[in-house]
């Protein structure tokens, strides 16, 4: 079971979907230090990372 940070009520997800989101999140995080994207605040390029991983 994937709990949510926050404070938000925790999310059951089958071990494949776990596995997908496993994957989005490496990829993402991969993408974000090859184009040494800041870690918060508007970037164009995290932007762009984030409508890539979710068009996949």
């Amino acid at each position: 079971m994937a709990e949510c940070k926050g404070g938000a009520e925790p999310v059951l997800v089958s071990a494949t979907d776990g596995s997908f989101i496993k994957s989005l999140k490496e990829f993402i995080e991969s993408e974000k230090e090859q184009v040494c994207c800041p870690d918060e605040g508007p970037d164009e390029q995290r932007y762009t990372i984030y409508s890539t991983a979710f068009d996949q």
